[in-house]
């Protein structure tokens, strides 16, 4: 779909595609504030049809740019293990394999365990551990009182 004929209504699409409320965005796109004429006109179904096409636009640049991103820093990462290795390098071979690994999400540190931990204990549980007091009150693994 092309953009709309009326500037002011693609400007308008565009802002509410970006997650501006309606009202910013008719204010923005150059027309006096009015809640109700902002919200006609977010409800015309060629701005609605626009609006759409923005947000998947939108959403396919960002997958794209988190592929080839994470693409980016795999082969990276492979390059360094390989420099690595021709240096004689054990470490920092396995640190450049570890990154990669924590980097789909194959690593987790404990940390993160460790909050997930937390996540599901109930208030009581985490103010006895934080007081230190109470019976069976301890730590989760990997972090002291």
């Amino acid at each position: 779909m092309p953009p709309l004929e009326n500037p002011k209504h693609e400007l308008f699409a565009q802002e509410v595609a970006k997650g501006i409320s309606q009202r910013e965005a008719y204010e923005t796109a150059g027309f006096k504030p009015s809640d109700a004429h902002a919200s006609r006109l977010a409800s015309d179904g060629k701005v609605v049809a626009r609006v759409a096409e923005l947000q998947e636009q939108s959403a396919k640049r960002a997958e794209i740019t988190a592929i080839f991103t994470l693409a980016d820093a795999a082969r990276q990462y492979d390059e360094d293990r390989a420099l690595a290795h021709k240096m004689g390098q054990a470490g920092a071979a396995v640190s450049a394999s570890t990154a990669k690994a924590k980097l789909f999400g194959l690593v987790v540190d404990k940390t993160e365990l460790n909050d997930k931990r937390a996540e599901r204990m109930g208030d009581d549980e985490l103010a006895r551990i934080a007081a230190g007091s109470g019976a069976g009150a301890s730590a989760p693994k990997g972090t002291t009182h």
